[in-house]
């Protein structure tokens, strides 16, 4: 095999895994596929970079893909020799390593020197992986011989808030991140001849799994083929791990959750996990679980929502990144033994979703009795209302008194059974307490592809058929979730004989 470039990106993957990033090169066909909601990632980020370049209307675009890294330098080198001042997707080459910068700009009455920024869809320009990105992009554009005077993160202002238009100008902010940079790059050239040794090697690294190497910053593509024949009660489901025990039991044979030593510092909620893996039995803590059924009044109401997350705000008064729902679902029981009733709300997305929506749950929450939650998810949500819609406050005050969470059982390890594998989530505990009830047959089966979906209904190019059956999965799924609720009230009642 001829010696391999190392892009960006690449070196990117390799600071998270050296054996990603030989993987990448050698047997790119073990890498997962690429999910829909990874898919909707990298479009948001070419939106994004799309509307950067309005900033700067002079610019002219190397079009040439990643595919055709040699074609695309060649290219930006006649792009600077015409004069051109800002150039987008300049590429440079430094060694055996080639880069993109998303924005090279040439300094008015410099000494042919050049700003080089890279932008990003997120909000944090802090972001250590942003900075690597940054620093690694400069250190090869220097090494091409571009004299580069600064190096600027373009990312999203959270405190920009939507009035009218979208303001450009606003809705991004560029930081000079060059201090930080060059002291970031400095140990790079070290590692830049490491991964190419790694690289130029025939040999697969072994690297050791982990739950921080394998999946942050990123989920690594690789990851079902490293963790291939890892049980799915390994101890990397140890809850609460936060001294990271999960990677040193591994690597010392220690490989399922009953197979770990109790004199370990451990916490009482791990150390009930444990038991229970051990035991192959439930832990039941009833005084737990009885103080919490006793806190609820009748009638009950039975709360989800679901909510999006736009990048750019999309109604006037909303700043970048706020969660806004746009459907809920209710499950009604007036008392015990009652007939179960549902109400719901979808936005059609044809118009702000946020007044309908608290319309809609005014109507259907009633005065009195319990609101059953699962997190403090909804709470938050109501507040954001709350700040958005003050006509709201009071009633969402009254609300949010009403609400009993859950989870809190769950959470506190007051029930943990060995099929909850570490989890107190909803998706963990209910296929286990009722069985024959999941979310593994939903077509939506959680809040991130609900987000999605509803994203798509809200597309003009998406065909009516098309949206008609994402409505029916949006409510399928969002039903599910306070049905849920619902039965595992009962089980939990059932146990303490309530």
């Amino acid at each position: 095999m001829a010696n391999k470039n190392i892009s960006k990106s690449r070196f990117i993957a390799g600071l998270q895994c050296e054996k990603r990033l030989w993987l990448e090169i050698h047997r790119r066909e073990l890498a997962g596929e690429t999910d829909e909601q990874t898919l909707f990632i990298f479009d948001r980020g070419h939106i994004i970079g799309e509307m950067v370049q309005t900033l700067f209307p002079e610019g002219v675009l190397i079009s040439e893909d990643h595919l055709h890294m040699a074609q695309s330098i060649e290219a930006t080198q006649r792009a600077v020799q015409k004069g051109e001042s800002v150039i987008f997707e300049a590429g440079a080459k430094y060694g055996r390593f080639v880069a993109r910068a998303d924005i090279l700009k040439k300094v008015e009455n410099g000494d042919e020197e050049w700003d080089v920024m890279e932008v990003k869809s997120g909000s944090d320009e802090e972001k250590e992986v942003y900075l690597n990105d940054l620093a690694i992009q400069t250190l090869i554009f220097e090494g091409a011989g571009y004299k580069i005077r600064k190096a600027c993160l373009v990312t999203i202002n959270t405190d920009y808030v939507r009035d009218g238009p979208i303001d450009v100008k606003k809705l991004f902010i560029i930081t000079d991140q060059t201090k930080t940079v060059r002291n970031i790059y400095k140990n790079f050239p070290a590692i830049m001849e490491k991964f190419l040794t790694v690289v130029d090697s025939e040999q697969e690294p072994k690297v050791a799994i982990s739950n921080q190497r394998c999946y942050k910053p990123y989920t690594c593509s690789f990851a079902d083929y490293c963790w291939k024949g890892v049980p799915e009660d390994s101890v990397f489901t140890l809850a609460y791990d936060r001294k990271k025990l999960a990677p040193n039991l591994y690597s010392k044979g220690i490989v399922k959750i009953a197979d770990i030593p109790e004199d370990l510092p451990l916490s009482i909620k791990q150390i009930r996990q444990i038991q229970a893996a051990k035991t192959g039995k439930p832990y039941w803590n009833l005084k737990g679980v009885e103080s919490f059924l006793n806190s609820l009044e009748y009638p009950l109401y039975f709360l989800d929502f679901e909510t999006y997350c736009p990048l750019i705000p999309p109604y006037d008064g909303i700043r970048p990144y706020r969660n806004i729902p746009f459907q809920f679902s209710m499950h009604h029981l007036e008392k015990p033994g009652g007939e179960l009733k549902q109400f719901e709300f979808l936005s059609d997305g044809k118009e702000d979703p946020r007044p309908i929506f608290m319309e809609a749950l005014l109507k259907d929450i009633g005065k009195n009795g319990s609101i059953v939650v699962y997190s403090g998810y909804e709470a938050q949500r109501l507040n954001d209302m709350a700040g958005w819609f003050p006509q709201y406050a009071p009633a969402i005050r009254a609300i949010n008194k009403r609400m009993r969470d859950l989870l809190v059982p769950f959470r506190n390890r007051d029930v943990v059974y060995p099929g909850f594998l570490g989890s107190a989530s909803i998706k963990a505990v209910l296929p286990v307490l009722v069985p024959g009830m999941g979310y593994d047959s939903l077509e939506i089966g959680e809040g991130g592809a609900a987000s999605l979906a509803y994203e798509k209904l809200l597309d003009p190019k998406v065909p009516k058929a098309e949206k008609d059956k994402i409505r029916k999965d949006l409510l399928v799924y969002c039903g599910q979730d306070t049905l849920a609720m619902v039965k595992l009230v009962e089980v939990l009642k059932e146990k303490v004989s309530i």
